[in-house]
């Protein structure tokens, strides 16, 4: 704040705050505090004799025009809802006064004096503002209000003014000065008890903002500097202020002969700033700038003269990468004919990326003969993410019609698990245990589901593990038998098929009888058919009949041959009979 000192000729002296505010100066039985309102950033502020500026009030309903009453609570025209306020210093309580006028709503609150027996009159010009929400004017006129000091009764206590600005009362309630700005004139009015005005008159040519009385009763009008006239309406002095416009007066301080001045700073602001990292990181998230967190000398930001914005800009650098919303710091400090009443400011850069999608690839695993061996899922993202990703993955037995594997002995179910992508990972892993067995059986399938994806969707919610079976086919083979021929009737030959190895699967094998030296129509009952091996059995037999008879013969014999074996290999696929001839010779 850019503050100077002067003597007025009523002995006063004045100060100069750099807002273009009203303010307000509390009553001798109060604290001295200073009160101004800085409309633009919706706060009032408090500026103590010893100096120290601070917050008082934020937000503060875009409060204008501010007056202390003989309670010491704080009336604000606060025109941002077009609305009266007053507010109990002890307790930071606001109370809305007036909201309307006949249902309608005002114009703008701008300036207000508070009588000494609580009554109060106010302003109510039109300067359309920005942050308004409101259709066209309600109220038919521009106009000064009086409320009355219950607070019950609002009254229109003028009608003919083109835009009332500045208002100030005497301090015996007996005389109220009012500023019509856009006629250029002030004029005076008796007070009456009910709050009435009368006997206007032209107090002197010149309009004004805001307004104020010494304890001489001169009157001081803002605009182009400072005007003082006498209580006749002469003009005795001129202050100076270097700005182009001066917006309001009021006196304070000790002895409050202190005239305090608010106006926009003619003189440039400067100051200095860093960029800190947050979340965001420098040379990742954002450009490197002055001061950065990598250290550097601060950037230096200058305003000038009657300039009330600037701009610090930092770079930020783009990615593809599916983010949290990440923040930096802007640190500002050493500020040069200012303050800083907000020295932090956070800069928010939103992620506009997707999030990535999944996807599982299939499994293969050879099944093993002994222990245990994994069926590996790979699971993958389109892309990076900046934050972790998660999903839940779960086995289950594949669709009817699918050789399935059976959970508990081929392969350990996975309850429902959360495998997580790191940050910046694209793959991931979900392991399955597969049980190891010497068991010769059609190679089986299990799936692996996806569901519940964060930070992601998911592309492709199912994986397939193929359990490759390795074991040995079974064989099979058939051995050898004979018998004694007999004289008469029939005997039975049997033949065993022995299978050699595990299995699971159903096996089935063709036989047939074929003749050697003896023969299918005198020796034996030709015979031919199928095996069948469920899982378990290990043999089967062949039963042949043998024929007997007494004719003196040699030995002979036939065969019994495998073929067609289905789910086996045939070790030895043919069996010899030998029928041993027990006849005498004549």
């Amino acid at each position: 704040m850019r503050c100077c000192k002067a003597r007025c000729k009523s002995g006063c002296k004045r100060q100069k705050s750099c807002w273009p505010s009203k303010a307000a100066f509390s009553p001798a039985s109060a604290p001295k505090k200073k009160k101004f309102s800085d409309c633009c950033q919706n706060r009032i502020w408090k500026w103590g004799i010893d100096g120290q500026l601070s917050k008082f009030l934020e937000p503060a309903g875009r409060a204008n025009g501010l007056c202390f009453d003989a309670q010491n609570r704080l009336w604000a025209c606060a025109d941002e809802k077009n609305e009266l306020w007053r507010i109990d210093l002890a307790t930071g309580k606001t109370e809305i006064l007036i909201k309307d006028y006949a249902s309608k709503l005002l114009n703008g609150p701008n300036d207000i004096w508070v009588r000494p027996d609580g009554g109060a009159y106010f302003t109510d010009p039109l300067y359309k503002r920005p942050y308004w929400n409101r259709g066209p004017q309600e109220q038919d006129n521009r106009a000064v209000y009086f409320l009355s000091p219950d607070g019950q009764k609002l009254t229109r206590v003028t009608d003919d003014l083109k835009q009332p600005n500045g208002i100030i009362g005497t301090p015996d309630g007996k005389t109220l000065y009012v500023a019509d700005i856009d006629a250029k004139q002030t004029f005076a009015y008796d007070i009456q008890a009910d709050g009435a005005l009368s006997n206007k008159r032209l107090f002197c040519a010149q309009g004004s903002d805001g307004m104020t009385l010494d304890e001489q009763g001169n009157v001081y009008l803002t605009g182009r500097g400072v005007s003082v006239y006498d209580k006749t309406g002469q003009k005795t002095a001129q202050i100076d202020v270097p700005e182009g416009w001066t917006a309001n007066v009021c006196f304070g301080g000790v002895d409050k002969k202190t005239l305090f001045i608010s106006s926009a700073v003619s003189a440039s602001v400067s100051l200095n700033y860093v960029v800190s990292n947050g979340s965001a990181r420098s040379g990742s998230d954002f450009g490197a700038s002055p001061g950065d967190s990598d250290g550097g000398t601060p950037g230096t930001l200058t305003l000038a003269a009657n300039q009330t914005t600037g701009t610090i800009t930092v770079p930020i650098i783009g990615d593809m990468l599916d983010e949290p919303n990440e923040l930096f710091y802007v640190l500002i400090s050493s500020p040069i004919r200012a303050f800083i009443s907000r020295g932090r400011a956070i800069g928010t850069i939103n992620d506009n990326d997707l999030p990535p999608s999944i996807t599982v690839d299939n499994s293969v695993v050879v099944e093993g003969n002994s222990g245990e061996r994994f069926a590996t899922f790979a699971l993958r993202l389109s892309s990076p993410s900046g934050q972790a990703v998660r999903v839940t993955v779960q086995t289950t037995n594949p669709a009817q019609g699918t050789p399935a594997a059976t959970a508990g002995s081929d392969y350990t179910a996975l309850a429902p698990t959360v495998v997580t992508f790191n940050i910046g990972a694209s793959a991931a892993i979900a392991r399955v245990l597969v049980q190891s067995d010497m068991l010769d059986e059609p190679n089986e399938t299990f799936v692996l589901n996806l569901s519940t994806p964060v930070n992601a969707t998911i592309a492709d919610n199912q994986g397939v593990a193929s359990i490759s079976d390795d074991d040995a086919t079974p064989s099979l083979a058939i051995n050898d038998v004979s018998v004694t021929e007999g004289n008469s009737g029939t005997k039975t030959l049997t033949f065993t098929v022995t299978k050699t190895g595990l299995s699971a699967n159903g096996i089935m094998v063709n036989f047939t009888t074929a003749n050697g030296t003896a023969r299918s129509d005198s020796d034996f009952v030709s015979k031919g058919g199928a095996l069948y091996f469920v899982s378990g059995e290990t043999s089967k037999s062949i039963s042949v009949t043998i024929n007997g008879d007494t004719l003196v013969e040699a030995g002979e014999t036939f065969y019994v041959i495998l073929s067609s074996a289905t789910n086996a290999a045939i070790g030895r696929g043919r069996g010899t009979a030998t029928i041993s001839n027990d006849d005498a010779s004549g």
